[in-house]
């Protein structure tokens, strides 16, 4: 998306939300946080010194503690914020990047059974789920669903396997 990128006040009026902004002011937003808290906390250190007697003290030392303390957690707010929109983007450019799709073979070294377990095998699967039966050809491919060597799903018209670039046998 960052060679498509909208102007700011065209992001902010997309209706479809296909151009993100908070990337682009989460930076302003840290610096209006920053002062803000800043001044809320200037504040009770005036006021605690205007009070006199013990409430010097505890401005002296609570206001810059609880300073630090509210920059943190804003801080790892803005974060957590940036880390989630940074994978919704990378997420995006995983689906569209070119043979992107979802691998539904079972992982290297595990065996799915292919039909139910024996008679007298206390094995039951979760209510509502049945075993999966073996494979079967797509309807139009003549095909197998999935490569003979590896066990990757393979496309419809595939002639290679993507995963190990094993001939397709029709």
């Amino acid at each position: 998306m960052p060679g498509n990128q909208k102007g700011f006040f065209a992001s902010l009026l997309d209706f479809s939300f296909s151009s993100l902004i908070t990337t682009r002011i989460i930076k302003i937003v840290y610096v209006i946080g920053t002062i803000v808290i800043s001044l809320v906390f200037v504040g009770f250190l005036v006021e605690a010194l205007n009070r006199g007697g013990g409430d010097v003290l505890a401005g002296i030392i609570g206001a810059p503690i609880g300073w630090v303390l509210y920059m943190i957690f804003f801080r790892m707010g803005l974060e957590f914020i940036i880390v989630i929109f940074g994978i919704g983007e990378d997420v995006r450019q995983i689906a569209n990047r070119p043979g992107a799709g979802v691998n539904i073979s079972p992982p290297p070294g595990v065996d799915y059974p292919a039909s139910p377990p024996p008679s007298g095998v206390n094995i039951s699967p979760p209510p509502g789920v049945d075993y999966p039966a073996s494979p079967s050809p797509l309807p139009d491919s003549g095909g197998s669903l999935f490569c003979g060597a590896c066990g990757s799903a393979l496309r419809p018209s595939a002639k290679f396997c993507q995963s190990c670039s094993a001939p397709v046998s029709n």
